[in-house]
């Protein structure tokens, strides 16, 4: 009679620890590496030339795509912290008065999707971009004015910002004044962000144009944000999407769309630490699952880096391990039913 009853798990056992066990366990990993890169936009680090040039007036143009970076930009987000609010004021002029976007005209951030502020153009408009929550990816609140740019002349831009509150004036009127949906803006803001003009180390978006002053007012004091010791201009300059280390999406607004998205995670690698952990039959094949698995998705994570769109997460990596050690433990337990 039990020899009856174990018939099934027998079969099963033979399937997983044959060839077919093996094309399960293939085809699981590479259904998860075409989830996690789809939409396979290749977007590996390259060097670019740099088009950012200083004229004899101190103008900083851009007439080719190019980058001027801030030194020791976190000084300045600590200030901007400790005085509760900023006053950014531009002088500038579009060489295009259509520009796709939002071309970036300057901005702190590390990458096109997480950034603290970023003031750029949108055809022939000012669009500055305030995130308000830390590390977010969904660009929001956006703030638009129209025609700025129409003219191609000299705008005076201010971008006024407080805990709670932004207005936006060009040539000293003001177009634009609304709250902000959250209480103190900067305990969102990360220091660490760098300070970018004209473009962004992605070498995407960049601005057309010319930049004859740039400024930034706390309470303590007024800081050219042009001043020569305070920025780096070379001749080429890498683009890279992130910095060598993980992005956490946890810290976007946790919606259904992301809650979903973990619970994939977890679930999608049980079964393939269950195949696993059934093919070695011991409690060693519960570690050996984790193993391969935890080593599967690090190294898919890591590759996101050079893919658009794609977003290494840590949690992803935890997530993945952890439903595989689960997959793992029950692989094991159905080993020990098949062999007694």
């Amino acid at each position: 009679m039990n020899e009856i009853q174990s018939m099934p798990h027998r079969e099963l056992a033979q399937w997983i620890y044959g060839v077919r066990g093996r094309v399960v366990i293939c085809a699981g990993f590479l259904c998860f590496l075409l989830w996690a890169l789809y939409p396979f936009d290749w977007d590996p680090p390259k060097r670019l030339q740099n088009g950012a040039t200083f004229g004899v007036d101190r103008a900083l143009s851009f007439a080719e795509p190019g980058l001027l970076i801030g030194k020791d930009t976190s000084s300045l987000l600590k200030s901007v912290r400790k005085s509760g609010a900023l006053k950014l004021k531009l002088r500038v002029r579009s060489y295009e008065v259509e520009q796709d976007g939002p071309a970036r005209i300057v901005t702190w951030s590390i990458d096109h999707h997480l950034r603290n502020m970023m003031v750029g153009q949108v055809a022939d408009g000012l669009v500055v971009i305030v995130h308000t929550l830390p590390g977010a990816i969904s660009p929001e609140p956006e703030f638009f004015v129209p025609g700025v740019f129409r003219q191609g002349d000299w705008a005076d831009i201010e971008v006024i910002l407080q805990k709670d509150r932004i207005e936006i004036k060009i040539d000293g009127r003001s177009m634009l004044l609304d709250d902000m949906p959250v209480e103190n803006l900067f305990d969102t803001w990360r220091t660490w962000y760098v300070l970018y003009f004209g473009n962004e180390l992605t070498g995407k978006r960049p601005w057309l144009g010319e930049i004859a002053t740039a400024t930034l007012q706390t309470d303590e004091k007024t800081i050219d944000l042009l001043d020569p010791s305070r920025v780096e201009l070379n001749s080429t300059y890498w683009n890279a999407r992130y910095a060598p280390s993980f992005v956490s999406m946890v810290t976007v607004g946790l919606k259904w769309g992301l809650w979903l998205d973990y619970l994939l995670n977890f679930l999608g690698f049980i079964p393939l630490g269950f195949v696993l952990a059934a093919r070695k039959g011991t409690r060693f094949g519960v570690l050996r699952a984790a193993l391969y698995c935890g080593s599967a998705s690090l190294g898919v994570e890591m590759l996101q880096i050079f893919f658009d769109n794609s977003f290494p997460s840590i949690y992803d990596w935890i997530l993945n391990t952890g439903g595989a050690s689960l997959g793992g433990f029950f692989g094991y337990r159905y080993s020990r039913i098949t062999v007694s």
